[in-house]
C-alpha cells in the first residue's frame, strides 16, 4: 500500500554536521559501504566542473570552505510507492529531484540516492540540495563558497532564498503527491497518496510519530522506545474515544426506560457494533505500524484458493512421508478456518468477548460455574429403616 512520507531538514555547520558524511550515508560509501547493496540508484546534477565526476568533492569542500554558521545543504527524504517497479521508482525520483532544484536564480547542485529499504518493503529516496546557484562561472572550491559579489568572477556562488520559506515546503509536498499519483495512474494502479493532514482529508484517526529504521528495528526486537511508547499512548487514546462514544450511546438507551427485553437487545447490538469498530481500528493501527503490509482477503473464495494451492504443494511433495503430509494438511486446514473466521468478522466472537468484559467489570457477582452436585436425600422409607437400626 502506497503511503505518503516527505520530510525536509536544513543542516548547517553550527550543528556540527558534515555534508561529506551525509553524502557517504545516502550513497552507502565509506563507513557505510557494508550496506551498499541497499542502493538501487544514485545520481547528481548541476555540479561545478571540479565535482562533476565525484559529487562527494563538492560536499567535502562545503565542510571545508563554508562559513562557520553557514547552511550546508537542504535534506529531503520521501517514500516511493511500492506498487511501482524499481525502474519506475528510479525514474520518478530522478525527475522529481531534477524539477525541485530549479529556481528563479538558477539551478542548484544536488545529489540523490534511491534505497530499496529493509526487505524491499520501504523504498525511499534521499536528496541533498545545495543553496549555492550554479551560474556557469568557473570558480575553484575556495572561491565557490565565499560571499557573492557584484562581479561574479570575484565573489562566490550566490545563495538562493527560495528554499527557506515554509511555503516552499508546502509546495514541495503537494508537488510530490501530484507526481507520485501521476506515476501510479500511468502504471495502471488505483491507489493514491495525499499530502494533506488527516483532518483535511476527513479521516478521524490520531496521527502517529514516524519511527525510522533504527527505532523500528528495536521495536521489532521487543525493545520499548520513547517514540514507540508515544505511538502506543496515542493508539490507546484513540481506542478509548471509540469506547466512550459507544458508552454514551448505551447510557442514552438506558435512560429511555425501554422494556427490559428490548433494552437488552439494543444494548447487545450496540456492544456488537462497538466490538466491530474497535477491531477495525486495531487492524488499521496494526497496518500502519507494519508499514502497509496486510494479509487481507476480499472474499472467502480467495482464502480457499490460496490454501488449496498450499495443500496441493504438500500433497505433491515426494520427500514427505504420508504421516507428515497428514499432519501438515491438518494444520493447514486449521489455519484456513482461522483465516475464514477473521475475514467474516463474526459478531458472535465479539459478543462473547463483550459478555466476559461485562462480567469482570460489573459490581454484581456472576456465578458462571456449574452448581456442585449434591447427594440426594434418602427416601422416607430409608429414613425409617435407619431409625429402627
Amino acid at each position: 500500500m502506497a503511503i505518503y512520507h516527505l520530510t525536509a531538514k536544513t543542516v548547517s555547520r553550527g550543528q556540527s554536521a558534515s555534508a561529506a558524511v551525509r553524502s557517504d550515508y545516502i550513497e552507502r560509501a565509506g563507513r557505510y559501504r557494508n550496506d551498499e547493496a541497499e542502493v538501487l540508484h544514485k545520481g547528481h546534477g548541476h555540479m561545478p566542473a571540479w565535482a562533476e565526476n565525484c559529487p562527494r568533492n563538492y560536499w567535502e569542500a562545503a565542510d571545508t570552505y563554508e562559513r562557520a554558521n553557514g547552511r550546508l545543504f537542504k535534506q529531503l527524504e520521501f517514500a516511493l510507492p511500492k506498487e511501482l517497479s524499481p525502474e519506475q521508482q528510479v525514474e520518478l525520483a530522478a525527475s522529481f529531484c531534477a524539477d525541485l532544484v530549479r529556481t528563479k536564480d538558477g539551478p542548484l547542485p544536488y545529489s540523490f540516492a534511491v534505497h530499496k529499504g529493509h526487505d524491499k518493503e520501504n523504498p525511499h529516496c534521499h536528496l541533498l540540495i545545495s543553496e549555492r546557484v550554479n551560474d556557469g562561472h568557473s570558480r575553484g572550491p575556495d572561491l565557490w563558497f565565499k560571499r557573492a559579489a557584484k562581479d561574479p568572477l570575484k565573489g562566490g556562488a550566490k545563495k538562493t532564498t527560495e528554499l527557506r520559506p515554509r511555503e516552499w515546503l508546502f509546495e514541495c509536498r503537494e508537488l510530490w503527491a501530484e507526481r507520485a499519483n501521476l506515476a501510479l495512474q500511468r502504471a495502471g494502479h488505483e491507489v493514491r497518496i495525499d499530502h494533506r493532514t488527516l483532518e483535511a482529508q476527513g479521516i478521524d484517526r490520531v496521527p502517529t510519530t514516524h519511527l525510522g529504521p533504527s527505532v523500528a528495528a528495536m521495536e521489532s526486537q521487543g525493545i520499548r522506545t520513547a517514540r514507540g511508547n508515544r505511538n502506543r499512548r496515542r493508539e490507546d487514546e484513540a481506542l478509548e474515544v471509540i469506547k466512550a462514544k459507544w458508552g454514551q450511546k448505551i447510557d442514552a438507551l438506558r435512560a429511555e426506560k425501554l422494556p427490559r427485553r428490548k433494552l437488552f437487545s439494543l444494548v447487545k447490538l450496540a456492544r456488537t457494533h462497538e466490538a466491530e469498530e474497535l477491531a477495525q481500528a486495531r487492524r488499521e493501527l496494526a497496518l500502519k505500524r507494519s508499514g502497509g503490509k496486510e494479509n487481507s482477503y476480499t472474499t472467502l473464495q480467495d482464502i480457499r484458493a490460496e490454501y488449496a494451492t498450499k495443500a496441493r504443494a504438500i500433497q505433491e511433495n515426494g520427500q514427505l512421508a504420508v504421516k507428515s503430509k497428514t499432519g501438515l494438511l491438518a494444520i493447514l486446514k486449521m489455519q484456513q478456518l482461522a483465516a475464514e473466521d477473521t475475514a467474516q468478522g463474526k459478531a458472535s466472537r465479539s459478543l462473547t468477548g463483550w459478555r466476559v468484559t461485562i462480567r469482570r467489570r460489573s459490581n454484581h457477582t456472576w456465578n458462571t460455574s456449574p452448581k456442585p452436585r449434591t447427594r440426594p436425600l434418602p427416601s422416607p422409607s430409608a429414613r425409617s429403616v435407619c431409625r429402627r437400626t
